[in-house]
Formats: C-alpha cells, sequence, structure tokens
C-alpha cells in the first residue's frame, strides 16, 4: 500500500538510529564517489556496513582509506559473495532501527538519509520507504541508454518532489534493491534476502515483503544516482545477469517474450529474402521502425532541446545488446529452473517462510 505522510506531523518525531547496508565484491574503484556522496549527505548514518565477498582487489585497504571520522564504518565477510547474502551479513552485524540499502557504483543526493528517516520517524508504523531513482549520467552512450531503458527515471529528474508524489498516487510502492529503506523489524522477521541468487535476489525479497502487508510510504525528495552501463557488452552482461536471475525464480518476461517474437519475425523474414530478394526491404523498414519506437523516438524526447544528433548512432549499439542479452539470460534461467531443482526447492522454501500478512 502507498501511505501519504502528513504534512505536518503532530508532536516531535524520535529520533531513530539507521544503517547504510552495502554489498561489496572489487569495488575499490568505485568505492570512493559512492563514499563520498554519503559523507556529503546532510543527516549521516549513524553506522555503515559493508558485507564484503571475497574482495580480491584491495577493496576492504580502500575503504578504510576512506572512512571518516563521523561515521563507523565496519566490513564484515560475507562468505556467500552474492549480493543478497552481503546484504544479509552487513543487516545482521548492524544494531540500527531502520535499514537503508546502497550499492556502490550508486551515489545519494545531499538530503536522501535526511529525506528517508523524516518518514520512518513522522510515521513509526511504516515498515518500508522508497525513495526516486535517478540515472547518473558520464558520457553520450550512457545519456542514450538512461533515454532508452530509463526513461520513467529520465521524466522524474525533470520533477520537483511534489510533481513526484502526484504522479504516483494511487501507485503501489513495489521494494527492490535501489532507493528503499526497510525497518529491522521487518527484515529480520522475513529472514533478510536470498543468499543463493546473483541476480533478482531483490524482486523475490520484494514479493516476501509485499506478502507481508507492509505499511509503505514514498519519499519523493530522497534521491539515489544509480549509474548507467558505459557499453554494449557490460549492457549485455547487465541483462543477461538479471534475466537469468529472473529465470531461476520461476519469472518469464512478457517483454522477452515479445521480443523473442519479434527476432523471430525477422529471421523468418530473412530466411525468406534468401529466396526472394524483396524480403529484404521488408526486414529493414520493420527493423528500423523498431529502432525508432524503441530508441531514437524516447531519445529525441528525454534529452536536451535541440537533441544532440550525433548521439542517435548509439541507438542500434544499446537496443542490440540489450535485446541479445534479455533472450539469452531469460533462457538460461529458464533452463536452470527446469533442470536444476535446488532453484524451485529454494524459492519455495525461502517464500513459505513469510510470515502471515497483517
Amino acid at each position: 500500500m502507498l501511505v501519504t505522510l502528513p504534512a505536518n506531523p503532530v508532536g516531535v518525531p524520535r529520533r531513530r538510529t539507521v544503517a547504510l547496508i552495502m554489498p561489496a565484491r572489487n569495488e575499490a574503484l568505485t568505492a570512493h564517489a559512492t563514499l563520498q556522496s554519503v559523507y556529503a549527505s546532510t543527516r549521516l548514518p549513524d553506522e555503515i556496513i559493508v558485507g564484503d565477498g571475497r574482495s580480491t582487489d584491495g577493496t576492504r585497504e580502500r575503504l578504510v582509506q576512506l572512512a571518516d571520522p563521523r561515521v563507523p564504518l565496519r566490513v564484515v565477510d560475507n562468505p556467500g559473495i552474492l549480493p543478497g547474502a552481503g546484504r544479509n551479513v552487513a543487516a545482521q552485524a548492524s544494531t540500527a532501527e531502520v535499514l537503508l540499502l546502497l550499492d556502490f557504483g550508486n551515489r545519494i543526493g545531499p538530503r536522501f538519509i535526511e529525506e528517508m528517516m523524516r518518514c520512518f520517524e513522522e510515521d513509526p508504523s511504516l515498515d518500508m520507504v522508497g525513495g526516486a531513482i535517478l540515472p547518473l549520467v558520464a558520457n553520450d552512450y550512457e545519456r542514450c541508454v538512461a533515454a532508452i531503458q530509463f526513461g520513467p527515471q529520465c521524466r522524474l529528474a525533470r520533477q520537483t518532489p511534489q510533481e513526484r508524489l502526484r504522479a504516483a498516487q494511487g501507485r503501489l510502492v513495489k521494494p527492490g534493491g535501489l532507493s528503499v529503506g526497510f525497518t529491522r523489524e521487518l527484515w529480520d522477521r522475513l529472514g533478510g534476502m536470498p543468499d543463493w541468487l546473483r541476480t533478482a535476489e531483490d524482486k523475490v525479497f520484494g514479493r516476501k515483503v509485499m506478502a507481508s502487508s507492509p505499511r509503505v510510504a514514498l519519499s519523493a525528495a530522497a534521491e539515489l544516482f544509480h549509474h548507467m552501463r558505459s557499453s554494449p557488452g557490460e549492457i549485455y552482461h547487465q541483462m543477461f545477469t538479471y534475466l537469468r536471475g529472473d529465470g531461476r525464480t520461476g519469472q518469464v518476461s512478457g517483454h522477452c517474450l515479445r521480443l523473442a517474437g519479434f527476432y523471430g519475425a525477422l529471421l523468418a523474414l530473412a530466411l525468406v529474402a534468401l529466396v526472394w530478394p524483396p524480403a529484404v526491404l521488408l526486414l529493414l523498414v520493420i527493423a528500423s521502425a523498431y529502432l525508432y519506437r524503441s530508441g531514437f523516438r524516447k531519445l529525441a524526447i528525454l534529452t536536451e532541446r535541440p537533441p544532440a544528433w550525433k548521439r542517435f548512432y548509439l541507438v542500434p549499439a544499446v537496443i542490440f545488446p540489450r535485446d541479445l542479452g534479455i533472450l539469452a539470460g531469460q533462457l538460461r534461467g529458464t533452463l536452470d529452473w527446469l533442470l536444476e531443482p535446488r532453484y524451485r526447492e529454494r524459492l519455495t522454501t525461502y517464500l513459505g517462510s513469510a510470515p502471515p500478512g497483517r
């Protein structure tokens, strides 16, 4: 459910302790930017707990170098390596009442912690608070990725917090792994995240959270900046791992099914063109229309005016690696789900351990 908080709460809210929970594996290069955004916050966390999954690039030493004396920072071992396991061990090591999730590579706005905690403190009955997710771009390719893959988030970046709240009115806030916080009571009651999934662990946890009928609020002024992938190879790898995670939990993306039908039709046309060359023209028309609808139009709408036309040649370098990663990842994950019973058994056990909702 979505809870709208009063603008002027009655009484003085009780201050609650808050921890940033951060999984890590080989994050020596990303640690500085992420932690600097934390240290620039208008409200500092009471502690930062990092669950390190056997990093080999000096991540632990780098974190020690970057530690700020104003904020206790601890690194705990994550023998399970995977992100869900890292968040679990970090949460277990924390003593805070509220757990905010943050991944290295992303950054938070100066008021992120303050605004998230305002919700928790003004309404102590809340179980979860979600913030705004905005794209973090550094070059033309990443700006193209943002426009194509994160269109709603690009629009959020242009809106005031009040406009974001009006747009979200009546919508369900779905928990994930970005720009979200939970009470320790809820986290402990649900047993944390699944520690056996490389990706989609946040989606599965979200299913468990929503099954508990939580009280949820949206903090539109709490901003988290999510890093964009910066090359076709990174886009492919991201989509492959994400969709493989979905497949390993028995989920089949409707978008993936539509992509399979579309590319199947293109393949059929290509085969026809071998015996009837004019089919090549139809093939090019359909492919061009797809690129326009899925990429060029979004880029034109969501970038500055006038748009930088030099970016448009990057659209195929985003669309095709993304689609290939989606299709290959879904296929691999679904095969794992069907052929390896451990995924079905673990998912059933994990979701079955959820306590009854309110």
